[in-house]
């Protein structure tokens, strides 16, 4: 479980598992400047490998499947859920923070 577990060596490890992909996702940005339906997709792309990445090191770190305490499994159960709030697509702060387009926005403007 998380407990003991230093979270440094999480945090260090999700950058270190993420931080390529980001660059990645700048330099698929940098061709389409002028277009922010494929900037918004790029851009939503890379937050569902965050997003997955998350998962996978919570998963990892706390190990659900060996605690035998109910107690712990449910808080650990109801913080997973509260992660993939934060982290989902259609989540008002993430909107925001990656400047996302809402759905209305995505159609191309005619001139």
């Amino acid at each position: 479980m998380l407990s003991g577990k230093d979270p440094g060596e999480i945090t260090e490890r999700f950058w270190k598992e993420t931080e390529p992909r980001f660059f990645d996702a700048l330099d698929n940005v940098y061709p389409v400047l002028d277009k922010p339906v494929e900037i918004d997709q790029i851009k939503r792309t890379w937050l569902e490998f965050l997003r997955n990445q998350a998962k996978s090191l919570f998963d990892q770190y706390t190990q659900t499947e060996l605690i035998l305490d109910i107690s712990k499994a449910e808080k650990i159960i109801k913080e997973r859920r509260n992660l993939l709030i934060f982290t989902g697509k259609n989540t008002k702060k993430v909107i925001s923070l990656l400047g996302l387009l809402m759905n209305d926005s995505k159609k191309e403007k005619k001139p």
